[in-house]
């Protein structure tokens, strides 16, 4: 169950990041490593 939670979450941030890659590459690129981060943060905990 947190496996699929885990697979739908990294889809609905591709999507996301897709709109991103249409609207600022850059914005995109800084958003993607915030996304890293977040991930470092939760995984750390």
């Amino acid at each position: 169950m947190i496996i699929k939670k885990e697979i739908n979450k990294k889809q609905l941030i591709n999507s996301f990041l897709n709109h991103f890659k249409k609207f600022n590459p850059i914005l995109k690129e800084a958003f993607q490593k915030f996304i890293l981060f977040c991930g470092f943060v939760f995984v750390g905990r």
